[in-house]
């Protein structure tokens, strides 16, 4: 499956970007070190990823904190997903594998991990969550949340 993987950093007021190539990335310590290179100047450093039509996530690394935070639209998408490894902390993709545990599935919530990630930048956990139920396609769910955050035109010159 293809992927878009838009790299965001906020300098001041303006948001700059790259596309970043999630391919050699191993996993989420490894993900952080590449979204901390601006982060050292940048803050914060948004990391947006679309896979086709099935799902979105959002990471974020911030200046005083590099542990990064995640969101996923559908955990149970992205655990069969090969960025698996990259966007799912290992005890949350153990536990969104759709096989069974014990004779029993998983109970997990559809979108996760950390849908408050995005407050502070004018994107409620609210709104993060309906984005998920609300039919948008990934591609849509991503511009709603750049425009709200103010990075729009950033995450638009990589498209």
């Amino acid at each position: 499956m293809t992927y878009f993987a838009a790299l965001l950093a906020r300098y001041g007021e303006d948001w700059k970007g790259q596309e970043v190539d999630l391919d050699q990335v191993e996993d989420l310590d490894t993900l952080a070190e590449v979204m901390a290179d601006p982060v050292d100047v940048a803050d914060p450093a948004l990391l947006l990823v679309e896979q086709e039509d099935e799902w979105f996530a959002v990471v974020r690394v911030d200046n005083d904190d590099v542990e990064p935070r995640v969101f996923v639209s559908d955990v149970r998408a992205v655990a069969t997903s090969s960025l698996r490894s990259v966007l799912l902390p290992p005890l949350v993709a153990d536990a969104a594998d759709p096989g069974d545990v014990n004779g029993e599935a998983a109970e997990l919530t559809p979108a996760g991990p950390d849908p408050g990630l995005l407050d502070d930048l004018g994107v409620g956990e609210d709104a993060l969550l309906e984005m998920c139920g609300a039919g948008l396609l990934p591609a849509d769910a991503l511009t709603s949340l750049a425009e709200q955050a103010g990075c729009l035109p950033a995450l638009e010159r990589l498209r």
